[in-house]
C-alpha cells in the first residue's frame, strides 16, 4: 500500500477547517478535535491548521507525520504571498507520499468537499 496525503487548499477563511473539522472527521469516525484515525490495516492523521496560520515549520512538521499510511493537512493556495504549498507538496512527496490535492473555494463547499476528501483517502492509487 502507498502512502497517501490530501492537501486542502484554499485562501484565509474559504473553509478550509471546516471542511475538515465539522464534515471530514465525521465521515472518519472520529471528534471534531482529534487527529488519529484508524481505517482497516491502516493508521491516519488529520491537520485542519495550516502550517502558515500555525507557523510551524513544514519539513519538521511533514517529518513527524511521515510515519502514518494517511494525511491530511491544510495549505494556502500558491497564489498567497504566504503560502507555504510548494514546501508543503514537495516535503510530502520527498516522505513518499502519493498527494492529492483538493481545493475550497467558499465555505458552502464543505460537505462536497469532504465527500471527495474521503473518496480519495479510502480508494486505491
Amino acid at each position: 500500500m502507498r502512502k497517501k496525503s490530501v492537501i486542502v487548499v484554499g485562501s484565509h477563511f474559504s473553509g478550509k477547517s471546516l471542511t475538515i473539522n465539522k464534515h471530514l472527521k465525521p465521515l472518519l469516525h472520529i471528534a471534531e478535535h482529534a487527529h488519529i484515525f484508524n481505517p482497516p490495516g491502516k493508521k491516519g492523521f488529520v491537520l485542519s491548521q495550516s502550517s502558515e496560520e500555525s507557523g510551524k515549520d513544514v519539513e519538521k512538521l511533514i517529518e513527524k507525520y511521515a510515519h502514518f499510511d494517511l494525511f491530511v493537512l491544510a495549505s494556502r493556495p500558491e497564489t498567497d504571498a504566504r503560502s507555504n504549498f510548494k514546501e508543503t507538496r514537495a516535503a510530502l512527496e520527498k516522505a513518499s507520499f502519493l498527494v492529492y490535492v483538493v481545493v475550497v473555494h467558499d465555505r458552502k463547499e464543505a460537505p462536497v468537499k469532504a465527500k471527495e476528501i474521503f473518496k480519495l483517502l479510502n480508494e486505491e492509487p
